[in-house]
């Protein structure tokens, strides 16, 4: 009876000591689970760092279009400048041609109008010669019948002073 009662009394203890241990087949378990757990947050992990590096891959992505936008940008407003440029070039080319046209023209009309007052000039002067030609005409013609009458009156003076000569 006293080896029974030992034997109970070892069994107790070691139950008294065991108590705070889990049966192994829940420690097997409980392994297990804890097993699954950290494979799950490796995972977790793995996914989280996955998903980083794919939000740092967007972004440098992201980075990387907005620099070609920029640069697209900066062409296009480079390419506007050229245009205006070359718009105000041909502008001034444009006005620096009317002008000379303009003075051209100007010079033209100055040219014709020199030349319309010297026609008109000239027109003037022959009609003023053709004027005193007539005039002198004229006058010739008139001292010519004066003469003629002078003589035509002498002629008759000497008729009545000498009688009728045949």
């Amino acid at each position: 009876m006293e080896k029974i009662c030992v034997k109970r009394v070892i069994m107790l203890k070691n139950f008294k000591e065991n108590q705070h241990k889990p049966h192994p087949q829940v420690q097997y378990k409980k392994k297990k689970k804890k097993r699954k757990e950290e494979e799950e947050e490796e995972e977790e992990e793995e996914e989280e760092e996955e998903e980083e590096e794919e939000d740092e891959e967007e972004e440098k992505e992201e980075e990387e279009e907005e620099e070609e936008e920029e640069e697209e940008e900066e062409e296009e407003e480079e390419e506007e400048e050229e245009e205006e440029e070359e718009e105000e070039e041909e502008e001034e080319e444009e006005e620096e041609e009317e002008e000379e046209e303009e003075e051209e023209k100007r010079k033209k009309k100055k040219k014709k109008k020199k030349k319309k007052k010297k026609k008109k000039k000239k027109k003037k002067k022959k009609k003023k010669k053709k004027k005193k030609k007539k005039k002198k005409k004229k006058k010739k013609k008139k001292k010519k019948k004066k003469k003629k009458k002078k003589k035509k009156k002498k002629k008759k003076k000497k008729k009545k002073k000498t009688g009728t000569r045949i």
